[in-house]
């Protein structure tokens, strides 16, 4: 307590990563977090691994776990704090024993960060697609949204922190909005009204000695709810959910939402070894004489079954273009289980734009209908991740990033060396990587293939025309790189909008990729992560430099010299020897 107020600070190894803050929260005109006595709790420990499908496959979870109980006259009632103190951070949420319904109006939550430390944010806190800017934190102007996560790089390059949330359910978003010093204020996008006992979701601040570190952070994850095993009986092996690449005809010249070019798509998927085709706005209004829309689905469903291709299709969150959104309730289940007759495979889901308490329940209602029906999700023009896709393994992937929807004038190699340290920390993304469109020209081929690696999406779903990609010397690498991984480590000399350095691992096959911004470079990449085995190199990039260790016997001591150019990239495939 401070002069009445409750407040929290967060140190480690000595290092202050949130100075003195504030806690507590408005609920009906009562204010919660100021004065009350502390009582000491029972402190535990957890420990425990369970499955993923983020920047690993295996989640570790090791965390001291307290509930502090704050005493006061609060409607008669004790209230308190859980915290979580992990290896990597710290996590707190509030729990108010309440009878009845009852509003919350704010957050008194602050976070109070170093004055020197230099931030990492944007400020699109509807669909969280802006662009990034690096700033100290008090020069971000007074009033100003700032979306989550919300990445710091500490005072003297001591590390790195970000703040997230995680668990919103039967709750509203947060975001931040900067106080115009180095206070910034939690704000939930919408009252909160809430029966019988009150649980926030958990307010997370990680923290990573390098980028390594702070992208391998699982407390996300962690602080989510695991799976319905009724739902999902094998959790994210549930034999129905099939993560993989997608064709997207959206982006692409040919983008006619057609049935015969939605079959051309499929010829297309099937000749680049790629398991879906993602059919967008416009096949609800398919007719032909005798046939609606789902008839004729199901014969381009048919079509594309016999090529070992499946369909995703697009739907609106509200209604659009005269015909129903899946907000109705009512046609929302009609929709999915007309999905499943057709044997539509997965759902991308558009034009939420909010992540208020009635939009967060829509979430769950729509994830856990689909996995009634066996059908995967996509999210777009939708909030922030937040471990929902620990909950519901059927999300494959969220928007919720600037991706090349955005073909205008985005500065894309610096924003592409930004969002694997930001948006990214807070889950999967749907960037729509890969693109050779004239928009993308200040990026080079490698760079576009590197995004395939280094954007975290289960489903996959890729910007560029097949037909291009056919004749592209890509296509080999684009086929072998998969949508899912089973380690990330971000090596040196990675920096936060200069340089991302990546190397992740399928199975025995490691991919290394690297996305520069756009200043020249050489860079040395050391390959400590092969270890002490032997491997052969294939590359993609700067004939004069890859040809160096093209074939090669490479193993874990040796370090490859990288020439990048403004935009460049370099992809590289490991094997075992």
């Amino acid at each position: 307590m401070s002069k009445g107020v409750l407040q929290y600070k967060v140190l480690n190894k000595g290092q202050t990563v949130i100075e003195p803050s504030r806690m507590g929260l408005l609920v009906d005109s009562v204010e919660y977090g100021r004065s009350g006595a502390l009582f000491p709790s029972k402190i535990t420990n957890i420990q425990k691994r369970f499955a993923w499908r983020g920047v690993h496959n295996v989640a570790s979870y090791h965390a001291t776990s307290a509930t502090v109980k704050v005493g006061g006259k609060y409607a008669g009632n004790d209230w308190t704090i859980d915290v979580q103190v992990f290896d990597e951070g710290v996590a707190f949420r509030y729990i108010i024993p309440h009878r009845g319904t009852a509003t919350v109006t704010r957050e008194l939550t602050s976070f109070t960060v170093p004055g020197q430390s230099e931030a990492w944010w944007q400020g699109d806190i509807q669909n969280y697609e802006g662009e990034y800017t690096k700033s100290k934190p008090s020069a971000i102007k007074k009033g100003q949204p700032v979306g989550l996560p919300f990445t710091l790089v500490l005072p003297q390059k001591q590390g790195y922190a970000a703040i997230a949330e995680a668990d919103v359910n039967n709750y509203a978003g947060m975001h931040l909005q900067a106080t115009g010093s180095n206070t910034f204020q939690t704000t939930l996008d919408g009252d909160v009204t809430l029966t019988g006992n009150m649980k926030t979701p958990w307010r997370i601040i990680s923290i990573g000695q390098d980028l390594n570190a702070l992208v391998n952070n699982d407390m996300i994850a962690a602080l989510s709810p695991k799976p319905d095993p009724a739902l999902f009986p094998k959790g994210f092996d549930t034999e129905w959910i099939k993560p993989g690449k997608s064709v997207w005809s959206w982006m692409t010249a040919n983008r006619a939402v057609t049935p015969e070019n939605m079959r051309k798509f499929s010829d297309m998927a099937a000749r680049c070894d790629i398991p879906y085709n993602l059919v967008d706005d416009g096949w609800g209004k398919w007719r032909e004489p005798g046939k609606d829309e789902w008839q004729i689905l199901k014969e381009l469903v048919d079509y594309s079954a016999a090529k070992n291709v499946k369909i995703w299709v697009w739907a609106a969150y509200p209604d659009n273009n005269g015909i129903r959104g899946l907000k109705d309730s009512v046609y929302l289940l009609s929709f999915f289980k007309k999905c499943r007759e057709t044997g539509v495979a997965g759902v991308k889901i558009d034009f939420m734009s909010s992540e208020s308490q009635s939009m967060v329940e829509f979430y769950n209602r729509a994830s856990r209908e689909a996995a009634l029906q066996q059908l995967m999700i996509d999210f777009h023009g939708a909030s922030k991740p937040s471990g929902q896709s620990r909950t519901w393994p059927n999300e494959l992937s969220r928007e919720a990033v600037r991706g090349l929807e955005y073909s205008d004038d985005t500065d894309w190699p610096t924003h592409n060396t930004i969002i694997p340290f930001t948006r990214y920390l807070a889950g999967h993304g749907d960037y729509t990587p890969l693109s050779t469109a004239k928009f993308v020209s200040s990026t080079t081929l490698a760079h576009q293939v590197a995004t395939m690696i280094t954007f975290t999406s289960p489903f996959l779903c890729l910007g560029v025309d097949p037909g291009d990609l056919l004749k592209s010397e890509a296509l080999p690498f684009v086929r072998t790189i998969p949508s899912v991984w089973d380690k990330t480590v971000v090596l040196p000399p990675s920096a936060i909008g200069e340089v991302c350095v990546m190397a992740r691992r399928s199975g025995t096959k490691w991919f290394l990729a690297v996305l520069n911004n756009k200043q020249a470079k050489k860079i040395s990449v050391p390959l400590s992560f092969l270890g002490t085995k032997s491997f052969s190199c294939q590359p993609l990039g700067d004939k004069v430099i890859t040809s160096r260790i093209s074939g090669k016997a490479i193993s874990g001591k040796s370090n490859i010299a990288i020439a990048l150019n403004s935009g460049d990239g370099f992809v590289a495939v490991f094997e075992r020897r």
